[in-house]
């Protein structure tokens, strides 16, 4: 949860993305999502608060509503595909954007349909198993040239879509005292790596953090592939 919690604090995302695969072999994937869920929004909340003024409030508010979109489909559909076959295919695509990233330095241009289709896709993958991040951030790093502009926006962009998920899991009964109870519990990881990743986030230039993001978007593919 610590480490999760520095890297979600330094890129305003990847926390899940790191978290996810260990977790869904150590507690399942139900209580997985939920627990990473509420620990993303935490940290996200802190972050979008702290730098309100760097947020991109025209692209948050885009981002929000093809992602709403998405999320509401990929949670109507989670008991009907094959999860194994998606995560396979996700996976493999987040590596070799990754790598393009990393081996090829001249910056990604996609059509403005092709991105409204990239965070609808985002929207989708992040119903279905709370990994949806990998596909925002290739959005966010085409879009956003600031590192604190792009962190900023991307914690709001958390903040408010997992707690709409949050209130889905509720809502549906999901969240029981075992869960509140581990949610608690996760507090003082998640205070120590918020404050860690600040520090960190405030010492590393520009091209240190577009590296370390796509670095992050490759382990995570890789993790997924595990």
């Amino acid at each position: 949860m610590f480490y999760s919690n520095a890297i979600q604090t330094i890129t305003g995302f990847a926390g899940t993305l790191i978290a996810m695969p260990l977790s869904i072999q150590v507690v399942g994937v139900s209580l997985s999502k939920i627990l990473l869920n509420f620990i993303t929004l935490i940290s996200c909340m802190w972050i979008a608060i702290r730098n309100y003024n760097y947020i991109n409030k025209r692209e948050l508010a885009k981002i929000i509503i093809f992602m709403i979109i998405g999320i509401i489909v990929g949670l109507s559909i989670y008991s009907k595909i094959p999860i194994h076959v998606l995560i396979l295919s996700y996976a493999i695509l987040i590596i070799i954007i990754a790598l393009k990233n990393l081996c090829i330095k001249k910056r990604l241009r996609l059509p403005k349909l092709l991105l409204l289709m990239l965070l609808l896709l985002a929207g989708v993958i992040h119903g279905l198993i709370i990994s949806g991040g990998a596909l925002l951030v290739i959005y966010a790093a085409i879009v956003f040239k600031d590192k604190t502009e792009f962190r900023a926006t991307m914690a709001a962009v958390w903040s408010m879509l997992n707690t709409f998920l949050f209130g889905q899991q509720a809502f549906s009964g999901q969240v029981d005292g075992h869960i509140l109870l581990l949610c608690l519990l996760s507090i003082i990881p998640i205070t120590i790596g918020i404050f860690a990743g600040n520090y960190l986030f405030n010492k590393i230039k520009q091209n240190l953090f577009m590296a370390l993001t796509n670095i992050l978007l490759l382990f995570s593919g890789l993790l997924l592939l595990v």
